[in-house]
């Protein structure tokens, strides 16, 4: 189960996504922006992770490695290289080696499976490791050039990430 600020995502050992709660930004990512009182099947099976930013979007992987965004995007949050509001999920790039995600507060990060991490969205506190300032990042951009990160968190406006011993 992650929960947001006012909603909530949790997935099944069958590999289904279910959302609820408020739903105003499309953060519930069931193809529509009604509050949902109890659990709703987000589109599509084998879902294996989910992480929620604020409640206002969210980002899940896939079994087969794919990394999908959905809700709010006013600063590229999601990945698509835009600015567009999505209301059900859509693929963050072709790849299909993501293996770890973390939503923060308006930015996300991941790690692929050759253990590089990666960052997307806001960039205001330099969170994303960029050293560019406060530019938002609206597709995904390696964060460093280490190869040997395990895990990732997205805070506040802040970004932990932890190194294979």
């Amino acid at each position: 189960v992650c929960g947001g600020n006012q909603s909530f995502h949790a997935t099944k050992t069958d590999g289904t996504l279910w959302g609820w709660g408020e739903n105003s930004s499309g953060n519930l990512g069931i193809n529509n922006r009604t509050t949902m009182s109890s659990p709703t099947q987000v589109p599509g099976t084998t879902w294996s992770d989910v992480s929620i930013a604020d409640g206002s979007m969210g980002l899940a992987l896939k079994t087969d490695g794919t990394l999908w965004a959905w809700g709010w995007n006013g600063g590229g949050y999601l990945g698509q290289n835009n600015t567009v509001h999505y209301s059900s999920p859509v693929q963050v790039g072709s790849g299909t080696d993501w293996s770890k995600i973390h939503a923060g507060y308006g930015h996300v990060l991941a790690i692929k499976t050759d253990g590089t991490a990666w960052g997307i969205g806001s960039n205001t506190r330099g969170n994303l490791g960029q050293n560019t300032g406060t530019t938002y990042l609206s597709s995904p951009v390696q964060i460093g050039s280490d190869t040997t990160w395990s895990d990732v968190f997205a805070h506040y406006e802040h970004t932990s990430l932890i190194k294979k011993s």
